[in-house]
């Protein structure tokens, strides 16, 4: 499945759980994915068809910058500023929100209002047939009915309030995962696992990383024969340079003493 992932447009929670369940090697199941789109964890997306939005604008309109609070309430014959289909991203609080309407971030990064068309609320304008028109009696009846139901054109019952508009009905088993934010969540959950540790020093490495410690201690005239002595003076160093040092004084008396035993030139009383 990982190969065909790039191919995806979008992902179901099953499919979700069962790339999660390759990648994480550990077993996830829908419902843990559906869990994850709740809490926010995995961006969560809807499959939109012919959803009327509306640019929202910010109530406070003297302090537009700041608002944050915002409104839309579609008047009749009002046009819509954009008609979406396809996938787009979902603030999960929609789900529970008490608006008439979606909120959708669309690609100019504009928040929307989006609407369905209730398409109970539409009727057919019966007027606009001729009545000098006369079937074909070659047609079945089925077929005649058809035909004419197809040239009456749909149109929004006036008395409807709202313009025939309603509220897209979507619930958490309607999301859908966009196969970018499934591997954005992938490598969040890598990067909370925990460092390997680093591979441990050769005798090499830790040999020249001794003499270093000595020569750096015979040119600040540290006196490596007294370890703990030496460890009580750097402990000083570091606190007035505000260097982190191993908080044990045993701990670095340790390296001192390792550093000293590369010392071929004993220090003289």
């Amino acid at each position: 499945m990982s190969k065909m992932l790039k191919f995806k447009r979008y992902l179901t929670s099953g499919d979700a759980a069962e790339y999660l369940t390759k990648k994480l090697e550990e077993e996830i199941t829908t419902l843990d994915v559906e869990r994850l789109l709740l809490d926010g964890h995995i961006a969560a997306s809807v499959i939109t068809n012919e959803w009327h939005c509306f640019y929202l604008k910010p109530k406070d309109t003297n302090n537009a910058a700041k608002s944050k609070h915002f409104a839309h309430c579609p008047t009749p014959g009002e046009t819509p500023d954009k008609i979406i289909n396809g996938i787009y991203n979902i603030d999960i609080a929609e789900l529970d929100s008490t608006n008439n309407y979606i909120t959708i971030k669309l690609e100019t990064d504009i928040k929307a209002a989006c609407y369905e068309i209730d398409r109970t609320k539409y009727t057919r304008v019966i007027s606009n047939i001729s009545d000098g028109e006369a079937p074909n009696k070659s047609l079945s009846m089925l077929e005649k009915l058809q035909q004419s139901l197809s040239s009456i054109p749909m149109t929004a019952d006036p008395a409807s309030p709202g313009h025939a508009y309603q509220k897209p009905s979507i619930s958490s088993a309607n999301l859908v995962i966009k196969p970018a934010d499934l591997e954005a969540f992938v490598t969040m959950t890598n990067d909370d696992k925990p460092m390997q540790l680093e591979k441990p020093l050769d005798y090499r490495e830790r040999a020249s990383m001794e003499r270093i410690i000595l020569i750096l201690a015979k040119e600040s005239d540290y006196d490596l024969s007294k370890p703990f002595k030496a460890a009580e003076i750097l402990q000083a160093a570091a606190a007035r340079f505000a260097v982190e040092a191993p908080g044990s004084k045993d701990t670095i008396a340790k390296h001192l003493k390792a550093a000293a035993l590369h010392d071929t030139l004993k220090r003289k009383p």
